[in-house]
Parts: C-alpha cells; structure tokens; sequence
C-alpha cells in the first residue's frame, strides 16, 4: 500500500514536472516584447534607434556579411540565413516587431560578421513579424537613447560639417593663393624689371661716361699728334723753299 501510494505521488510528481517544461519551452517561443515601430533615427555609424509602442527604446544593428571565400562559393556555402540580410533604414514604421532574448533565438554565426563585436555587444533580436527579418538589438533607457543619437548626430554633423568647411577652405585658400601667387609674380617682375633698368643705366651711364673720357682722350691725342706733325711738316718746307728763311720768321707761325 505504501509502494502504491509513493509510486503516485512519483507519477503526479513526473507528471507536474512534465508541465512545468512543457510551459517553459513553450514560453522560450513567445516573445518577451511586441509592440509596433513607432519611431526611428538612423545613424550612418551607429545604426537604428528605434522606439516601439510598448515603451521600449533599442538600438538595432545590421549584421554585416563578410564576402565568402572563392571555396565556400564554389561550395555554395551560406554564411547566414537570408533574413538577417537587412538593414535598420528597410524597417518602416507600423511595423510589427517582436522582441527575443539573443541567445536561444539566434542561429546567425556571428564569427562570420564583419561586426562581430558589435554583434557581441548585442543581448537580444528584433524581429519584423511582417517579413521575418532579424536584426541585433541592445535595450536601451529613454535618456540613453536620446544621449547617444544625440552624440551620434553630432558625430555625424560635425564629420559632414568638417568635411563641407575643408572643401570651402580649401577653395577659397587656393583660389586666394592662385591671386596672390599672381600679384606677387606682378610685383616682383615690376620690382625686378625696375631695380634691372635702374641698375643697367646705372652701370651704362658710367660705361658710357668713361668710354666717352677715353674717346675724348684718343682724340685729343691723336689731334694733337696730328697736328705737331702737319706744322711741323709744313714749316719744315716754307723754311726750305725760302732763301733768306730763318728759324726766327717761322717761329711767327
């Protein structure tokens, strides 16, 4: 009778049990959240944050594919299901997402991510129950969430901001180069032309002047050369052709 009565109380026992796994495994497939996608801000960088109607904020991250090696192509090898393929800017709002935790629920590899360890970082899974796509999520508070798409933006702002301001900077500064450049090749070939010329007459002037001394000399001399010659030539020959000549009368000439 006792045998009889433990062995029931083992059967209700194993039976309760049975139930209890029963609606634990049942309620692993249920999600922990559902709401619809009320809200989103997608970041270049960062990814999506999104805003369901159930109160929740997350930030949602796409799993990003490495490329297959030449084998696995060969070999027709799938790196990751299909529906993890997506991205946060293709969810649109009013879309049906349910919330489940990471583990238990993911079958992506995430070894084969790009992103790995932002995809590590990651606790659970959103899934758009429209048309099954996955993407990786972290749960996040309401000022989180507006700090970091806060950050995110002005991360953003300020890339694009630099980037935009270097292009304008760099314009203008080789534009104003290209003038200056142009003015101060004005001005140094106006300056050089004018210290050229005022040297060149400078030193031409003196060459001249000097060259003009020497010539005036040459001439002088030779004048004078040539003139004691031809007086002394022609006095020579009056004082020949005259009988009564003497030094004395010629020397009045």
């Amino acid at each position: 009778m006792n045998a009889y009565i433990l062995l029931k109380k083992l059967a209700n026992r194993s039976i309760l049990m049975m139930a209890v796994l029963s609606s634990s495994y049942s309620f692993s497939n249920e999600p922990e959240r559902a709401g619809k996608l009320s809200s989103k801000v997608i970041l270049k960088d960062q990814g999506g944050f999104f805003i369901l109607s159930d109160g929740s904020f997350w930030r949602a991250i796409e799993y990003k594919k490495r490329p297959r090696t030449f084998l696995e192509w060969l070999q027709k090898i799938i790196l990751v299901p299909e529906n993890y393929e997506c991205n946060p800017i293709d969810w649109v709002l009013g879309s049906n997402i349910q919330v489940y935790p990471k583990q238990g629920y993911s079958t992506a590899d995430e070894g084969n991510a790009l992103n790995e360890d932002a995809l590590k970082q990651c606790t659970h899974i959103l899934v758009n129950a429209g048309n099954e796509q996955i993407l990786f999520a972290v749960p996040l508070t309401s000022a989180d969430c507006l700090a970091q798409v806060y950050q995110g933006a002005r991360k953003e702002g300020l890339k694009q901001g630099d980037k935009n301001e270097y292009q304008k900077g760099y314009n203008t500064g080789l534009s104003r180069g290209r003038s200056t450049q142009q003015m101060n090749s004005g001005e140094s070939y106006d300056k050089g032309y004018k210290d050229g010329y005022k040297e060149g007459f400078a030193k031409g002037t003196a060459t001249c002047h000097s060259t003009e001394a020497e010539i005036y000399s040459e001439i002088y001399n030779k004048g004078h050369t040539d003139g004691f010659e031809f007086g002394f030539k022609e006095g020579y020959e009056s004082a020949s052709d005259d009988d009564e000549a003497c030094p004395i009368k010629h020397l009045k000439y």
